[in-house]
């Protein structure tokens, strides 16, 4: 998730939320409280995941492994409250988010970072080539029926 430069700010009582290009403002002090968390919890495990990977990798490397207690240590080294849940980390990065640029920039030509499983409490960074995902155009297109009118009275 790349964070751009604030378009807009918008205030609800004492808060103030920067509006980043492309993005709306929360509806709700709720909302904006939600997305102070987020954004938080995203830059804390930016920065992990960013000292995990850094601390082992080496040029020309297309794997690198780590394990969970090394979590702990980097929060440490890092000055970071450990984390409760450990596994978070690791899914966020796998599922939900973008791995930092810092990592991303490093990773060799035509391929990009994913983060494996690598046995019991074990894990690995490994530069897969990138997947194009593409309509293959010798395959019949399938129409459907738009089901509005179908259901007229």
């Amino acid at each position: 998730m790349r964070r751009n430069q604030p378009k807009a700010s918008v205030q609800y009582g004492g808060l103030v939320w920067h509006e980043p290009q492309g993005w709306t403002a929360p509806d709700s002090v709720h909302d904006l409280l939600l997305a102070v968390v987020e954004s938080q919890t995203v830059c804390i495990y930016a920065q992990l995941i960013q000292k995990l990977f850094l601390n082992r990798f080496r040029p020309g490397r297309e794997t690198v492994e780590f394990e969970r207690t090394d979590i702990e240590n980097a929060a440490r080294e890092l000055g970071l409250r450990v984390l409760k849940n450990l596994g978070d980390l690791i899914y966020s990065f796998r599922y939900r988010v973008e791995l930092p640029d810092a990592i991303r920039r490093l990773a060799p030509a035509g391929r990009h970072w994913i983060i494996r499983p690598a046995g019991r409490s074990r894990y690995s960074f490994v530069a897969v080539a990138a997947a194009v995902l593409a309509p293959n155009p010798i395959l019949a297109e399938t129409k459907i029926p738009d089901c509005h009118v179908a259901f007229q009275t």
